[in-house]
């Protein structure tokens, strides 16, 4: 099942409001959760890499997550 998530991300000391579409499922008895989102550099004052040895880099980065939740 998929479903999307609102929360606040705080990188580089700056906090922006972000949406993450995740997929839920059992596995093993387990409950996991897992998405994705594209953070954007610039949201968050953060400088876009470089190197003298790449021909570009991107402005942005995935965030991924998986989270697993277990009776204890």
């Amino acid at each position: 099942m998929t479903q999307t998530i609102t929360g606040e991300l705080i990188l580089h000391g700056v906090t922006n409001e972000i949406e993450i579409e995740v997929q839920r499922g059992l596995q093993n008895g387990q409950l996991v959760v897992a998405g994705s989102t594209v953070i954007q550099f610039a949201d968050y004052d953060i400088a876009q890499p470089t190197s003298m040895s790449v021909v570009s880099i991107e402005d942005h980065g995935t965030m991924e997550l998986q989270l697993v939740f277990a009776k204890a």
